[in-house]
This record gives C-alpha cells, structure tokens and sequence, in this order.
C-alpha cells in the first residue's frame, strides 16, 4: 500500500457480502471524513472459496482487487489503494491497519454469531477503532448511540463520537445509566460526567440529546441496545472494557450486547487509550 497525505480507513475485504457491506460504509465514511479508502486481503478461506466457485485462478486476485477499488474510487470521489499479505492471522489485521496509517477498520460480519470469536479477537487487539458492519441494507448515519456510565473507559470516546458526527452530521443520543437507585455521591459525580460530555459537544456544535436507562434490572447494555434499534440508529459506540489479560476472549456483557444486537445496527468498537486518536 502507498503511502498517502490523507489518513486511511482499512476495510479488510475476502469478497463476501459482509466485507461488500463494509467497504460501502466505509467509502462512504471516508468520503465524509475526506480520508483515504485502503482494502486489505489476506488470501483467507474466504477469499480462496470465492475464486473456487467462481472459476478463479488465485494468480487474479491483485486485478480483483484493483478493480473494486477503482470502482469504489469512481463511485465515491475518493482516493483508493489496496494491499495484499498473504497468510496474514486475523488476528493481526489490527496491527496491519495501524502499521499503514489507517484511522479506523471496517469490518464486515455476516451475522452476530458466538462463532464470531476470531473476530472478537480481532477488535480486541485492534491499536486503531473498528467499525463493524453488519449484511443489511446500507443506511447513512443519522443517529449515534452513545452509552454513558460510571466507568473511566465510558468517556474515552467521546472525542471519536465528536468525529463521526461532525463529518456525517448526526445527532449524538447521550445514553446514560439510570440514577434513581443510585447512591448520593455516584448520582453527584455522574452528574458532572454527564454535563461535561455535554459541554464538549455544545462547544463543538454537534446535536446532541440526554436519555436515561429505565430502572430495570437488566443489563445496561441491553437497554441502550433495545434504543438504538427504537430509533433505528445507524451507529453505536461503545469503548471496550478492558480489565484482565483475558478481556480479548472475554468480553464484558454490554460489548457483547452490542456486538450481537440482533438489527445488525454497525457499531464503533474503541479499546482503552493505549494509542493516541491520529
């Protein structure tokens, strides 16, 4: 892949339906965000099953390759590379993105699957933010689902939210943990919270609205997961928690709530501040 003066988003590509998915919202990102489009194979199961039933010789697949990305290049606006590395573990495109100056990954999935664990894996050890993109009907993002509760991780993303809404213009729907069983000191201080995402927002005229959980005793996760897909959403982000040598395997209850919505409603998955935002 050249290198470029714009920064990238990477979309990890094997021809399926799912990484079709991927590769429009992502060119249609890029193009609001005016960044590059990079399309990454790795010459997996899935790319090699493609050129078998297709009567391809694996010798094309840099021409596939080179037309989808010309393609995308004229039907979007935008400034299109691709990359091969064969071989390459899933699990290490993560590191393949943030090694070619990409921003964020797109990731395709065909459905939310417990089978989906390599995948998990993926975004877990991800340096940069993944998109994930289900196979249904691309949509713009009109919508972000922003959950707001009590941890340090909650408000690490705030400054990616900013980003996506500012480049497609959508109202952020700050959703909030609810507070009425709350003690005093964590309503007071979740308060604070709350207002300074706020003000970060306002400042940077982004529109923006405060909802609250219900006072039920399920997860947060499934109540800001059930909103979304109330207002047909066309974001969540979510930043991981990331507590124990095992969070890549692991994952707490509202990642993966969000990970499985059953709408297939794409998300924005952001580890912990181990790297900076470029």
């Amino acid at each position: 892949m050249n290198k470029t003066e714009n920064k990238i988003i990477m979309v990890p590509h094997d021809f399926s339906d799912a990484s079709n998915q991927a590769l429009e919202f992502s060119a249609y990102l890029a193009k609001k965000m005016k960044y590059n489009l990079g399309i990454l194979n790795i010459q997996d199961s899935g790319t090699l099953s493609y050129f078998k039933n297709h009567g391809l010789n694996i010798s094309k697949l840099e021409d596939e390759l080179a037309n989808i990305s010309k393609d995308i290049s004229n039907r979007y606006f935008i400034e299109t590379t691709y990359l091969i590395k064969p071989k390459a573990p899933i699990k290490q495109i993560g590191k393949i993105a943030y090694e070619n100056d990409a921003v964020f990954l797109g990731i395709g999935l065909e459905k939310p699957k417990a089978g989906a664990s390599r995948i998990m894996q993926l975004i877990a050890k991800s340096p940069v933010p993944v998109f994930v993109v289900y196979d249904r009907q691309f949509m713009p993002i009109t919508d972000i689902v922003f959950p707001l509760d009590d941890t340090e991780e909650s408000r690490q993303k705030t400054g990616w939210a900013a980003h996506v809404a500012l480049a497609t213009d959508a109202t952020i729907h700050i959703y909030s943990i609810n507070l009425e069983s709350q003690s005093e000191n964590i309503v007071y201080a979740h308060n604070i919270i709350i207002k300074q995402v706020e003000k970060y927002f306002s400042e940077k005229w982004i529109k923006y609205k405060t909802v609250y959980a219900p006072d039920e005793k399920n997860s947060f996760g499934s109540h800001y997961v059930k909103y979304a897909e109330s207002i047909d959403a066309g974001l969540i982000i979510i930043m991981r928690e990331s507590r124990s040598f095992l969070s890549s395997i692991i994952w707490d209850p509202n990642d993966k709530a969000v990970f499985y919505n059953s709408k297939k409603i794409p998300a924005l998955i952001v580890n912990p501040k181990n790297y900076a935002a470029r």
